[in-house]
């Protein structure tokens, strides 16, 4: 980075910095399970990233408020979740359509 002040003097910074990527989309359901899933009754929803599931500095925001890794639906809607890396912030997110 060059940082030039205002009366023309001009420093250059060099830095190493670090990019993280994003978790990845999470998947909701077991593979073979087509989706949008037609239900009958609650039906759970986990949120896991394809890699990495069990790292501890993940957190979960589902569209319904509920912030723990795997919930509860009893209604029709479309649902959403982010996870967010809370050591570097990167995040990731997906939806489905549950329906009756």
């Amino acid at each position: 980075m060059r940082i030039t002040n205002r009366c023309g003097l001009d420093t250059t910074i060099f830095q190493t910095i670090t990019i993280y990527p994003p978790p990845a989309n999470p998947t909701f359901l077991p593979s073979g399970v087509p989706q949008p899933v037609i239900c009958n009754g609650p039906l759970t929803l986990e949120a896991t990233p394809a890699t990495n599931p069990e790292l501890p500095q993940l957190s979960f925001n589902w569209s319904t408020g509920e912030t723990t890794r795997t919930i509860v639906v009893t209604q029709q809607s479309i649902v959403s979740v982010t996870i967010t890396n809370t050591t570097n912030g990167c995040f990731s997110n997906g939806s489905i359509l549950v329906c009756r």
